[in-house]
């Protein structure tokens, strides 16, 4: 199993054109294949593209009602992310 915090970063205008940054952060978590996958090619700031499913939080600790299962990704930066 891999777990990992992911931050997203929504930019959009709003009514008055003025810019928007919404920041929400999401449990994305991968097992299997996957999880082997993300501990070799990700690393802290690394910037990515997932595709999984939402599902509802069971865990009563969590900070979001929902989580992100992962089924495959793609490694879009090895930059450091804001």
């Amino acid at each position: 199993v891999s777990r990992m915090p992911v931050r997203v970063k929504d930019h959009y205008r709003n009514r008055d054109s003025d810019w928007v940054t919404d920041v929400n952060d999401h449990e994305v978590f991968g097992w299997g294949k996957v999880a082997d996958q993300v501990r070799r090619m990700i690393h802290l700031g690394s910037c990515i593209s997932l595709e999984g499913r939402l599902i509802e939080s069971k865990r009563p600790d969590a900070k979001n009602s929902h989580e992100i299962v992962m089924s495959d990704f793609t490694v879009l930066s090895e930059q450091k992310g804001e």
